[in-house]
């Protein structure tokens, strides 16, 4: 943070390597909070933040205190787990006052002024630098900002051009003394040497010598970077990794991020290469998986300019692969996967396990199809049992995504004697994972067995997302079960572990099953913003299962808020959207939330013909809390209709929900009871239930009229 060198001490030498960081942020907490009443802490682009400063700024955002944390980033990539605003187009009132700041004195007339502001779209920045193209007599027209950044750099004195461009090299921040070294240019520390690029950088002046420079805008970087020559850009890379080699002769591993970067972009690929295996294995070890994908990235282009064997290229690529899959890039792991199985083409062991990892990247993506082919592929009669178990694990969570969760669990059930005897504990630890995730679906016993056993093992391996994602999944087994404070602090600890090793995708499922539970609280406003946080996470990562999900969750929000319209029209989305994936189980469920939304438009017939339509479906899924949901929904709709059955229904659900303790559903059993008998409160035990589970509103309950409820008070 202060850019302060503090040597080992006695007390941090005997801190464990994988809680530095933790007791790290912890310090820099405290410092914080000790330095005034209020502290505002503001850091622009983020996006090229690395984990680590990502971390703390999630860590101090969490911590609260006297703390406020502004961050600015661009759209897409990791986030840091703080409530996202995303800015909208400046209005024309705003931008009118911002084009006048600008002109300043500049003879720009006043319909000129206009032209721009309409030119600018709402974009601030571009607004910017089109005014001051435009006091400096330069064209108007370009495309987009970074042409007009370009013309406006053009226009510099030769010598402060080329030293914009230089500095570039070294990044958004530069070191002058750094720059100076390099460049072999004592004059670049004085203050007049800047004066001309003012209007792109902010100096800091130190003893009346310019002692750091920052670009004002990544953008204005981007542009000098592009504009410099190729040749001269490799140059001052290589320059720069030498020097800084040699300020960092004690500990040069510490840097290796930087050096590897700085190497790659030179191109000196046999140094480029150590770096960045030295960086990849530096962030796998504190479970950085977005700077290890960058890393491995660099490390593998690298490699194929050396002269290295197939096992080794082999090994870079599948690092490469597991590191993206792990921060949700699957895109950029199925392409390393790829590129390590064409160097393994003709070895059929190998390229089974290769297609096996591709299987997995492919579920997690929501491509099932290529899921079930690419698993078919490894599950020969005379493969690898471990290559068949991770095969059938693939096939199991694409069921299970799908909510096939009976033909999950006959997928799974062959694997857990294979696992154990090939006494590989990651493997376990997996499958052990995902067999949990189907258990507590089927509403199996075994369910938490799996689950403790799973994070014993993935905590003693040191898997942190893969022990999130479990963290996440047995939040389901606490929230059926009625313990929805368990269940909250499980998904929170799972979001913030996830978004901290960069995976987005699994953040993105945690934050939409955290929203579903402030939707049967009745905090429907809450609900909503979760929601959309959850769906800018997962559109990041491409999910294609992602936007059904946050459809069918705001358009249960938009029926029990009285938002019909809008509830239908997210509904049937998401119902398309599953059903284009092959997500019948999802279908299902969303035909039982459209059950709901037709008798809230007084459409009980209607509701309880597609009631009846699903009735063998549901069942022959397994999912019992959706059963019950379903009998529920069938039971108002028989209300409606003053259908004296609808009381044994209604006792039906009720009974079957005590017997699998499922307290929601009871509690929502009494509301049904309660509003036909035209009671003011519940019982007092049930009273107690819905105020311990946090719930403020239990979902509504729509009436046929005044003889339906008089015949169901009767």
């Amino acid at each position: 943070v202060f850019g302060l060198d503090s040597p080992d001490t006695a007390a941090t030498r005997s801190i464990a390597a994988d809680h530095r960081a933790a007791r790290q942020r912890d310090a820099i907490t405290d410092l914080l909070g000790s330095l005034a009443d209020r502290v505002v802490i503001a850091i622009e682009d983020v996006h090229w933040a690395d984990d680590s400063t990502r971390d703390l700024v999630a860590h101090i955002a969490e911590w609260g205190g006297p703390f406020s944390v502004l961050v600015t980033r661009r759209p897409g990539g990791a986030g840091i787990g703080v409530e996202p605003v995303l800015l909208e187009p400046l209005d024309r009132p705003a931008l009118d006052d911002l084009a006048r700041y600008v002109r300043g004195d500049a003879a720009i007339p006043d319909h000129e002024l206009t032209r721009l502001v309409e030119r600018a779209d709402g974009n601030p920045l571009f607004l910017r630098e089109l005014v001051l193209a435009a006091g400096a007599g330069l064209s108007t027209t370009a495309a987009n900002v970074e042409s007009v950044i370009a013309s406006r750099l053009d226009t510099l004195p030769a010598a402060s051009r080329l030293l914009l461009r230089d500095a570039s090299v070294a990044g958004r921040e530069c070191d002058v003394s750094l720059l100076a070294e390099v460049l072999e240019d004592a004059d670049v520390v004085r203050l007049d040497v800047w004066d001309a690029a003012a209007d792109f950088v902010d100096v800091t002046v130190v003893g009346g010598q310019v002692s750091a420079i920052a670009f004002r805008h990544d953008l204005h970087r981007a542009v000098a970077y592009d504009g410099a020559a190729v040749a001269r850009r490799r140059e001052i890379h290589r320059r720069l990794a030498t020097a800084i080699e040699v300020r960092h002769a004690a500990d040069p591993d510490a840097v290796a991020a930087v050096l590897a970067a700085h190497r790659h972009a030179a191109q000196d690929w046999s140094p480029a290469l150590e770096w960045a295996l030295v960086a990849a294995r530096r962030s796998e070890a504190i479970g950085s998986w977005s700077d290890a994908w960058v890393a491995w990235s660099q490390a593998s282009d690298a490699a194929r300019h050396q002269d290295l064997t197939d096992d080794e290229r082999v090994q870079i690529l599948v690092s490469c692969g597991d590191a993206a899959e792990r921060s949700a890039r699957f895109a950029d792991a199925d392409a390393a996967y790829v590129a390590a199985r064409r160097v393994r083409r003709g070895d059929r062991s190998e390229t089974d396990r290769l297609d096996v990892r591709r299987a997995v990247v492919a579920v997690r993506h929501g491509s099932f199809d290529t899921t079930m082919r690419l698993a078919a592929r490894a599950l020969r009669p005379d493969a690898d049992d471990v290559v068949v178990v991770r095969g059938r694990m693939a096939r199991g969570l694409a069921r299970a995504q799908q909510g096939r969760f009976r033909d999950a669990e006959r997928e799974l059930a062959p694997c857990l004697e294979i696992a154990r005897r090939s006494g590989d504990r990651e493997l376990l630890a997996h499958l052990l994972g995902e067999m949990e995730l189907v258990a507590s679906a089927l509403d199996r016993p075994e369910s938490r067995e799996f689950a403790r056993e799973a994070a014993e093992l993935l905590a003693d391996l040191g898997d942190d997302v893969r022990l999130a994602h479990v963290l996440s999944n047995s939040a389901f087994t606490y929230f059926a079960h009625g313990d929805w404070t368990e269940a909250t602090r499980q998904l929170d600890r799972a979001v913030e572990a996830l978004m901290r090793c960069g995976d987005n995708n699994g953040a993105g499922f945690a934050a939409n099953n955290q929203a579903e539970i402030l939707v049967e609280q009745g905090r429907y406003a809450e609900a909503t913003a979760l929601f959309e946080s959850a769906s800018r996470l997962l559109r990041a990562c491409h999910n294609a299962f992602g936007e059904p999900n946050i459809h069918s969750g705001l358009g249960r929000v938009a029926v029990r808020s009285g938002r019909l319209e809008d509830g239908r029209r997210l509904l049937e989305a998401a119902r398309g959207g599953y059903a284009s994936l092959g997500a019948s189980a999802f279908v299902l469920d969303t035909d039982v939330r459209l059950a709901e939304l037709l008798t809230h438009e007084g459409r009980p017939k209607e509701a309880i013909e597609v009631l009846a339509g699903i009735a063998g479906d549901v069942d022959e899924s397994g999912d019992v809390l959706m059963a019950l949901a379903a009998d529920r929904q069938r039971a108002v709709a028989l209300g409606m209709l003053a259908d004296p059955v609808a009381s044994a229904v209604l006792d039906s659900v009720m009974s079957r929900a005590r017997e699998i303790d499922a307290p929601f559903d009871e509690l929502c059993c009494a509301e049904i009871r309660r509003v036909w008998s035209g009671l003011a409160t519940l019982p007092d035990d049930m009273g107690q239930r819905r105020r311990s589970m946090g719930i403020v509103a239990l979902p509504p309950v729509p009436l046929g009229g005044d003889s339906a409820a008089s015949t169901l008070q009767r």
